[in-house]
């Protein structure tokens, strides 16, 4: 079954074809022409000095050392100077609600740092509003002037009987989803166990998917690569974001799945698996950069896609290598090689101007064929969805709450206690199970030195649940 990859307000390849075709010809003038840059070419891996994009009705028509005969008196000539023409850049995995943003303003926030395209999971929201939730986020998505494909959630709860949900999400739910227009796949398959152990529901929202000729997105978050990965595997998920050393990315490609290293606010996961190419020298067409969680302060202070290329740069990669990673590879692993990752003729006009194949200053920022980022600026307008009431009223509490239901209780006539504490890793997603001693004043275990006092406060259900723990590893005091 085939998908349909442009929004509404797109038009499709085949649509503008003899548009593109007269361009190319010569017959017709181009739109815009980016003119004497650097064409950084993905699928050869190669830069090509002196160079022209001509580009009309948003897409590329010809790409070659002189497009003076695409030049019309109303084309829009954007002089490269000799800088480098790149690809948009492509986020393979990632959440907008990590960004504490709506699609429209993550838009205008990445948008200057050359991301032009984004497979966003929007499980967060899945866990609050459900399905209705996702469509929300589907159809702001859609209204933007860049590419932000939506890939439905998997698992809403993602732990089943660990933890409380507003809405869980049903395999009938993902069927649904699969035939909306904006939907590239199946979001982050995180119920591993589930997968491994045949899960009815898992097995029945992963072959929806591959019934409807998507993508089914991974998440094998366990050190185990023995028989649980390999089951794992062989239940359908096509790439993995969990891996954490070398050793997790090389099983993954081996097995056929793109293995996607992660620098976000949080992970630090690239400079630990990208020796799998640096050093092992493994084909680097299955690995793809993402940022999985970017906070919007991340974004605004140390950038986005483009900050991941620089540092799979400081950690060795090639540059164009890495370029590959966040383009080409991408999009060839959601199947839309032929509309985006490349500066080719056909494919959506995404196209960055920059000085740098290192630093990578992001200069002009070209999406669909028009101007909308210069110089850090965004200059696109990102509509806004209408949004319900209902869906900014989504905490649903009992009571209010009081200083005694963070109260934890000591054991009778203890002075100390031998606590459980949560070892968080600093830009790791495993934590560590530890134990310490904990002081005990007037009944209740008090958090002390670098153990911080953690609480888990349930707002779907109004049930009134307070569950209170111990965390070390925020560097407290």
């Amino acid at each position: 079954m085939t998908q349909e990859t442009s929004p509404p307000s797109f038009a499709g390849w085949a649509d503008v074809a003899p548009l593109l075709v007269d361009v190319a010809a010569g017959r017709r003038p181009a739109d815009r022409v980016v003119r004497g840059g650097a064409w950084v070419n993905v699928h050869t891996r190669e830069v090509l000095a002196g160079h022209d994009i001509a580009i009309t009705a948003g897409r590329i028509a010809f790409v070659a050392p002189n497009a003076s005969h695409c030049i019309g008196d109303r084309t829009d000539v954007i002089e490269a100077e000799g800088r480098y023409m790149i690809p948009g850049l492509c986020d393979g995995h990632m959440h907008i609600e990590s960004g504490m943003l709506t699609p429209a303003e993550f838009a205008r926030a990445v948008i200057p740092q050359g991301t032009t395209s984004m497979f966003t999971d929007p499980h967060e929201i899945a866990n609050v509003l459900g399905l209705e939730g996702v469509r929300m986020m589907h159809d702001e998505a859609l209204m933007q002037p860049i590419n932000i494909f939506t890939q439905m959630p998997s698992c809403a709860p993602s732990a089943p009987g660990m933890e409380t949900t507003g809405f869980e999400i049903s395999a009938a739910d993902v069927a649904e989803a699969m035939t909306w227009p904006g939907i590239i796949g199946l979001g982050e398959m995180m119920n591993f166990p589930g997968v491994s152990n045949a899960d009815p529901q898992m097995l029945a929202e992963i072959a929806a998917t591959q019934r409807a000729g998507k993508t089914v997105g991974g998440h094998y978050a366990s050190p185990d690569l023995g028989p649980a990965f390999a089951a794992y595997v062989a239940g359908g998920p096509a790439d993995d974001h969990e891996g954490t050393c070398e050793a997790d990315a090389v099983a993954r490609m081996r097995l056929g799945m793109r293995s996607m290293i992660r620098l976000g606010s949080a992970w630090y996961d690239v400079q630990s698996q990208i020796t799998a190419i640096t050093e092992k020298g493994l084909d680097p067409r299955n690995m793809i950069l993402c940022t999985d969680d970017s906070h919007s302060g991340t974004i605004v202070n140390d950038g986005h896609m483009n900050r991941v290329v620089r540092h799979a740069i400081e950690c060795g990669c090639e540059p164009l290598v890495a370029l590959q990673m966040a383009t080409i590879n991408t999009a060839t692993h959601f199947g839309l090689e032929r509309e985006i990752g490349s500066l080719t003729p056909g494919r959506r006009a995404d196209v960055i101007l920059t000085s740098d194949l290192n630093a990578l200053p992001i200069e002009v920022v070209i999406a669909r064929g028009e101007v909308v980022a210069r110089d850090g600026i965004c200059l696109a307008d990102c509509p806004h969805y209408d949004w319900p009431a209902e869906a900014c009223a989504t905490v649903n509490m009992a009571r209010d709450l009081t200083a005694a239901d963070f109260h934890i209780a000591a054991p009778e006539g203890a002075n100390a206690v031998t606590a459980n504490v949560i070892g968080v890793v600093e830009n790791q997603a495993p934590t560590q199970a530890l134990k310490f001693e904990l002081p005990v004043t007037e009944g209740r275990v008090q958090a002390t030195g670098e153990v911080a006092q953690i609480a888990l406060v349930e707002r779907h259900r109004a049930t009134g649940g307070v569950v209170n723990g111990f965390v070390s590893g925020f560097g407290y005091e």
